[in-house]
């Protein structure tokens, strides 16, 4: 039903993606990206259907995540809705780029994260989220500066345990040894397998030339988190503990979407796109919290024509 409901509106948001095309970046991409790209070969237009329908996969993977660890007081759509407009903010999001590829892993890791408050064992979930934090690293490198958010994450909402943490760590490791195996057999460790990762990872320096479009995409972006910056205290109002660690969670995230841009060779604003993962969650709560229904209605409809605005005219 919500996918029903949300592939017209994810069409017109895409929509100067289908009809204008836009070219797919491929830089910054780790091992597996790249040998996805060489392996389909599309065209621009072909990776923009692939990336849309990868978005609408995500969208259902991260209103899942919302609605199943009762984030909001009731389930809804708005996560899934949210996370649409988020990842449309910029033409540039459009590509199938290595950072969207990575998302699609990323956000099972922060589910499995979140099911670790108070259950006996947990330990399946550390593996999982290890793995699958190893997986988005492994299309997207800078991503793997998230095995010290699931760290975080895991003081977080649990009491400390260094058992835990070593299983968090063994389910990263795990996709690594498997590719350092098979570089091994191919007897290309030196030049293949430390070389790729190695040269993922160096100073920090921007690589797009910004034009007016980007720049009203980082106004949108650098808007919103204002307004959830100002809203943190009155999410935690009226929330039991378990909700307040999860918000809080949502709120490092950001961090680490910031952090992690320092870690890797070029930064491209593709990168941004990660901010679609707590933003979604966290407006939805921004959204719930009016008192005024048609002032929220408004304010998405001004988010919705703004981009559309950037999209087409600048």
């Amino acid at each position: 039903m919500v996918l029903t409901l949300l592939i017209p509106y994810a069409f017109v948001l895409w929509s100067f993606g289908f009809f204008q095309g836009v070219e797919t970046d491929f830089n910054n991409g780790s091992i597996f990206a790249d040998w996805l790209y060489e392996t389909l070969s599309l065209s621009d237009l072909n990776y923009t259907i692939f990336a849309f329908l990868l978005v609408l996969i995500q969208t259902l993977m991260i209103n899942f995540l919302a609605n199943r660890h009762k984030i909001q007081e009731e389930e809804n759509y708005l996560p899934a809705l949210f996370y649409v407009l988020i990842s449309s903010c910029s033409v540039l999001f459009f590509g199938l780029s290595p950072v969207l590829l990575g998302m699609t892993f990323l956000i099972p890791a922060m589910y499995n994260l979140l099911m670790i408050y108070k259950i006996k064992e947990a330990g399946a979930h550390h593996f999982n989220a290890g793995f699958f934090i190893a997986c988005a690293s492994l299309c997207y490198g800078s991503l793997s500066l998230f095995i010290i958010f699931g760290l975080i994450a895991i003081l977080n909402l649990r009491s400390f345990n260094i058992r835990e943490f070593l299983q968090l760590i063994s389910g990263f490791l795990v996709p690594y040894i498997i590719l350092f195996t098979i570089f091994f057999y191919m007897g290309d460790v030196i030049d293949g397998f430390w070389a790729y990762i190695i040269s993922f990872y160096d100073r920090f320096h921007l690589e797009n030339s910004f034009n007016s479009q980007n720049y009203l995409s980082l106004i949108i972006l650098g808007i919103v988190l204002i307004i959830l910056l100002s809203q943190y205290f009155s999410f935690l109002e009226k929330k039991n503990i378990k909700t307040k660690k999860q918000i809080n969670l949502l709120y490092i995230f950001i961090i680490f979407i910031v952090l992690s841009a320092f870690v890797q060779s070029g930064v491209w604003i593709e990168h941004l796109v990660l901010l679609a993962i707590p933003y979604s969650i966290l407006m939805s709560l921004w959204m719930l919290k009016m008192n005024k229904k048609w002032l929220a209605e408004l304010t998405h409809l001004a988010l919705f024509l703004f981009i559309l605005f950037g999209h087409y005219y600048l």
